[in-house]
Protein backbone atom coordinates (compact mmCIF):
# COMPACT_ATOMS: atom_id res chain seq x y z
CA UNK A 1 0.00 0.00 0.00
CA UNK A 2 1.27 3.52 -0.93
CA UNK A 3 1.39 5.98 1.82
CA UNK A 4 -0.27 9.32 0.34
CA UNK A 5 -0.27 10.94 3.88
CA UNK A 6 -2.85 12.46 6.09
CA UNK A 7 -6.47 13.86 4.94
CA UNK A 8 -6.28 17.71 4.88
CA UNK A 9 -9.59 18.49 3.58
CA UNK A 10 -12.44 19.49 5.77
CA UNK A 11 -15.02 16.54 6.50
CA UNK A 12 -18.22 16.29 4.42
CA UNK A 13 -16.49 17.72 1.40
CA UNK A 14 -15.87 15.98 -2.33
CA UNK A 15 -11.96 16.61 -1.61
CA UNK A 16 -12.37 14.64 1.63
CA UNK A 17 -13.67 11.94 0.19
CA UNK A 18 -11.31 11.58 -2.71
CA UNK A 19 -8.46 11.74 -0.30
CA UNK A 20 -10.14 9.01 1.88
CA UNK A 21 -10.58 6.92 -1.21
CA UNK A 22 -7.27 7.17 -2.37
CA UNK A 23 -5.75 6.41 0.95
CA UNK A 24 -7.92 3.30 1.68
CA UNK A 25 -7.76 1.73 -2.32
CA UNK A 26 -3.63 2.69 -1.83
CA UNK A 27 -4.29 4.44 -5.57
CA UNK A 28 -3.57 7.59 -6.37
CA UNK A 29 -5.20 9.68 -9.09
CA UNK A 30 -2.18 11.33 -10.72
CA UNK A 31 -2.33 12.26 -14.30
CA UNK A 32 -0.78 11.04 -16.97
CA UNK A 33 0.00 14.92 -18.02
CA UNK A 34 0.89 15.43 -14.39
CA UNK A 35 3.47 18.11 -13.31
CA UNK A 36 5.05 15.61 -11.35
CA UNK A 37 5.95 13.47 -14.39
CA UNK A 38 6.97 16.59 -16.20
CA UNK A 39 9.68 17.59 -13.95
CA UNK A 40 10.56 13.79 -13.97
CA UNK A 41 11.25 13.69 -17.30
CA UNK A 42 12.73 17.69 -17.22
CA UNK A 43 15.42 16.23 -15.15
CA UNK A 44 16.36 13.62 -17.11
CA UNK A 45 16.56 15.77 -20.18
CA UNK A 46 20.49 16.72 -21.40
CA UNK A 47 19.60 20.64 -21.21
CA UNK A 48 19.00 19.84 -17.22
CA UNK A 49 22.37 18.60 -16.69
CA UNK A 50 24.06 20.94 -18.80
CA UNK A 51 22.85 23.60 -16.71
CA UNK A 52 24.91 25.62 -13.65
CA UNK A 53 24.49 23.87 -10.00
CA UNK A 54 23.59 27.00 -8.93
CA UNK A 55 20.47 27.23 -11.76
CA UNK A 56 19.50 23.58 -10.88
CA UNK A 57 19.45 24.37 -7.03
CA UNK A 58 17.16 27.56 -7.58
CA UNK A 59 14.78 25.62 -9.85
CA UNK A 60 14.94 22.03 -7.77
CA UNK A 61 13.41 24.39 -4.66
CA UNK A 62 10.48 25.54 -7.26
CA UNK A 63 10.16 21.86 -8.81
CA UNK A 64 9.87 20.82 -5.04
CA UNK A 65 7.13 23.51 -4.22
CA UNK A 66 5.20 22.85 -7.68
CA UNK A 67 5.29 18.86 -6.72
CA UNK A 68 3.45 19.87 -3.24
CA UNK A 69 0.98 21.93 -4.54
CA UNK A 70 0.10 20.77 -8.52
CA UNK A 71 2.13 17.90 -8.87
CA UNK A 72 -0.95 15.54 -9.36
CA UNK A 73 -2.78 18.38 -11.32
CA UNK A 74 -2.81 18.19 -15.23
CA UNK A 75 -0.64 20.80 -16.64
CA UNK A 76 -3.53 21.77 -19.00
CA UNK A 77 -5.10 23.30 -16.12
CA UNK A 78 -2.76 25.87 -14.79
CA UNK A 79 -3.85 29.33 -15.46
CA UNK A 80 -2.11 32.38 -15.76
CA UNK A 81 -3.76 33.68 -12.53
CA UNK A 82 -2.58 30.08 -10.14
CA UNK A 83 1.11 31.31 -11.63
CA UNK A 84 0.40 35.10 -10.09
CA UNK A 85 -0.96 33.59 -7.20
CA UNK A 86 1.92 31.27 -6.47
CA UNK A 87 4.07 34.15 -7.04
CA UNK A 88 2.35 36.74 -4.67
CA UNK A 89 2.35 33.82 -1.59
CA UNK A 90 6.08 33.73 -2.08
CA UNK A 91 6.51 37.58 -2.04
CA UNK A 92 8.59 37.16 1.07
CA UNK A 93 10.60 35.02 -0.94
CA UNK A 94 11.69 37.33 -4.08
CA UNK A 95 14.02 35.09 -5.59
CA UNK A 96 11.76 31.87 -5.35
CA UNK A 97 9.13 33.48 -6.41
CA UNK A 98 11.13 34.77 -9.17
CA UNK A 99 11.96 31.42 -10.43
CA UNK A 100 8.46 30.01 -10.33
CA UNK A 101 7.45 31.14 -14.08
CA UNK A 102 10.46 30.06 -15.47
CA UNK A 103 10.35 26.70 -14.19
CA UNK A 104 6.62 26.22 -15.18
CA UNK A 105 7.88 27.79 -18.39
CA UNK A 106 10.75 25.22 -18.44
CA UNK A 107 8.10 22.42 -17.95
CA UNK A 108 5.15 23.83 -20.28
CA UNK A 109 7.74 24.06 -23.06
CA UNK A 110 8.81 20.33 -22.88
CA UNK A 111 5.15 19.38 -22.74
CA UNK A 112 4.65 20.93 -26.04
CA UNK A 113 7.93 18.70 -27.71
CA UNK A 114 6.58 15.70 -26.08
CA UNK A 115 3.15 16.22 -27.47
Amino acid sequence: MIYLGRITADVGTAAFDHQYWEFVSGKSSVSKTSWALLIDEMMQTDKWANNSPRYRADLEDVFEYLLEKIGKADVARLSQADIYEAMDKNRHRVRFANYIPTAISMLSKLAIRKR
